[in-house]
């Protein structure tokens, strides 16, 4: 428990002191790239289709950050750090509202300010340095080729894990039929990403190493730290899901530890993401005196803009419309199929006993992941209200997942 208390206090200081340090550096600096990227993102709009399978930007959430970012009330970076805010276009509608809050910035100081200082926005401290070099487009394709070198790292370890290089499939099939590759050219997105593949880095490293259960709790405990600091609260279930799927996956204890340790491994999550999360949402609400801590429980409670829970659960039918697109989805699973029945021919050749009856079982496996992808994004959507839910689909799915891949190949 110590240990826990240590790191606590250390990562909320040294991520304060960061932002601190970030906010030294002079808005005159930044202002070139940040004029430039409201310019490149004032005719978009707030997520433009990429036209592949629902794929689209995240330009809403881009202007947002950059916004956070650039926006200061006061020369004091003390309190700047802990302050956060920015100016929103006052119409009501059109498809490129959300990215004219960034332009506004400049033009149009009488828009109304929106609070965003509940959380703690830690991305300021790479956003801000990054400004100073680059526009919103060169960010977002430094971080995009972050995630790819992340995902080709979680492939590698996969198979140092299984000994099996076709092992990493179903996770990379999963990234690309859910068009992981193309979301994360935004910057939201982004970081999200490198949540949720950092931590399963980690996981797959203690696998691989025997590491003890206390290694796999410090681990969650840390991302939901993490996940409180860094993000918005856009996606954050994706950093408690595939973690713990990759310790299920390839930790080599039996399967009822392993189950028992998923729930104890989002239980750190929790800790930690409250942990981080309730001391600025304190901080916000009695010293800093500002709305963003209230103005989130009103949304919660579905007193404002209709995004309470019962809408967020409706929201799930909309979802599953879309994710269920039977004529597009038939048609990935043709090409995803005829891909992976070519690899695995080619692999017989070298290795002679694999059988049909691997090649027909591992086809199955390898579309099992195509669920657990889908309860991400269903949790994503819902927000913060069903992780334990989730996690626990995660874990069920990825334990049969485990089940069939041990038993037939």
């Amino acid at each position: 428990m110590k240990k826990y208390v240590a790191i606590s206090f250390g990562f909320i200081l040294v991520g304060y002191v960061l932002l601190v340090f970030s906010m030294l550096i002079p808005n005159e600096l930044l202002t070139e790239n940040v004029m430039k990227s409201a310019q490149e993102l004032y005719y978009q709009e707030d997520y433009p289709s990429l036209y592949l399978k629902g794929a689209f930007l995240e330009n809403f959430c881009d202007a947002d950050y950059i916004a956070v970012a650039y926006n200061q009330r006061t020369y004091n970076p003390l309190t700047n750090a802990l302050d956060a805010y920015n100016y929103c276009y006052n119409e009501e509608s059109g498809a490129n509202r959300g990215v004219r809050g960034l332009y506004v910035t400049f033009y149009d100081y009488s828009q109304k300010i929106y609070e965003h200082s509940h959380a703690w926005h830690g991305y300021r401290i790479f956003l801000r340095p990054l400004l100073v070099l680059y526009s919103v487009a060169d960010i977002r394709w430094l971080l995009t080729s972050l995630v790819f070198i992340l995902v080709i790292l979680i492939c590698i370890y996969i198979y140092k894990a299984t000994d099996k290089f076709w092992a990493f499939l179903p996770f990379l099939f999963s990234i690309v039929y859910f068009n992981y590759q193309l979301e994360a050219l935004s910057i939201a997105i982004s970081i999200n990403f490198l949540l949720m593949l950092i931590p399963c880095i980690f996981i797959l490293y203690g696998c691989i190493n025997g590491k003890e259960l206390d290694y796999f709790h410090a681990c969650m405990f840390i991302t939901g730290l993490c996940s409180a600091y860094f993000a918005l609260c856009d996606l954050p279930s994706m950093s408690i899901g595939f973690p713990i799927i990759m310790m299920l996956a390839f930790n080599k204890r039996n399967d009822f530890d392993k189950l028992l340790e998923a729930f104890k491994m989002t239980l750190m999550w929790f800790l930690g993401y409250a942990v981080e999360g309730i001391p600025k949402f304190i901080i916000n609400e009695f010293f800093m005196k500002l709305e963003g801590a209230s103005t989130v429980l009103i949304w919660y409670t579905g007193k404002k803009h209709g995004v309470g829970i019962l809408n967020r659960f409706i929201k799930v039918g909309e979802l599953l419309e879309e994710v269920f697109d039977i004529e597009k989805v038939q048609a990935d699973i043709f090409w995803a199929m005829i891909v992976i029945i070519f690899v695995l021919l080619v692999i017989r050749k070298k290795y002679k006993e694999i059988v049909v009856k691997d090649i027909m079982a591992y086809l199955f496996v390898s579309m099992i992941p195509i669920l657990w992808v889908i309860v991400m994004i269903i949790a994503a959507n819902l927000d913060w209200t069903p992780f334990i839910f989730s996690t626990m689909i995660f874990a069920i799915i990825q334990y049969l997942w485990g089940v069939l891949e041990e038993s037939f190949i």
